[in-house]
């Protein structure tokens, strides 16, 4: 969706959808949740070059806003009524917004999880001469990042910190005959055990 006059994706009284996967661009706005659009999922969109708001919800609570890319927008993401709460957003990269998050006064939203899911990137946060300093090595900046009227505890010295790839392994096959049926079918049957074996948790494994 390029070029929108108001929003490229816009929901009113629209709940439990899932939003993945777009590129909203050059527009006034990119991907717009108001007036009740409750318990919706914003995942894995590119919001970019919008004049306005890259993401915003308004009166709409328990959405989750995770994965997405919002980067060079007027404001990367708002919560822009005060009704606004419930709203879980993390692991996003917000990246040379002219305001990164803006959140209205009594807005409870949530915009980090405990470690080692964290928060969001900041592009304008990452550095120790930007006040993020890192020096327990965990990935996050030890002092959270503050913004109007809310903050990001756990803020990501990195982007895509939260894809770091996992220490997979695949334990040796074993084979067998399923059923008596498959036998006499001469249909094998191959079982693979995957393992993670490092620190950080392994999300959508394919």
């Amino acid at each position: 969706v390029s070029g929108s006059t108001n929003s490229g994706i816009h929901l009113i009284s629209s709940a439990n959808n899932t939003i993945t996967a777009n590129t909203c661009s050059g527009g006034l706005n990119g991907l717009f949740l108001g007036a009740s659009s409750n318990g919706n999922t914003i995942k894995k969109n590119i919001v970019s070059g919008n004049g306005g708001k890259g993401i915003q919800i308004d009166s709409s609570n328990d959405n989750t806003v995770v994965y997405n890319s919002m980067s060079g927008n007027g404001v990367g993401f708002s919560s822009s009524v005060s009704s606004t709460a419930n709203n879980q957003i993390y692991n996003n990269s917000l990246i040379n917004n002219t305001t990164q998050v803006s959140s209205n006064i009594g807005a409870g939203n949530f915009y980090n999880k405990s470690a080692p899911v964290g928060g969001n990137y900041f592009s304008n946060y990452d550095t120790e001469a930007e006040g993020c300093f890192d020096l327990n090595g965990d990935g996050f900046c030890d002092s959270p990042y503050v913004f109007w009227n809310g903050q990001d505890n756990l803020p990501w010295t990195r982007d895509n910190g939260w894809c770091s790839k996992p220490n997979l392994s695949l334990k040796a096959p074993q084979s067998l005959w399923a059923s008596y049926s498959d036998y006499t079918a001469r249909e094998l049957s191959v079982n693979w055990t995957i393992r993670n074996n490092g620190g950080l948790p392994a999300y959508d494994v394919k």
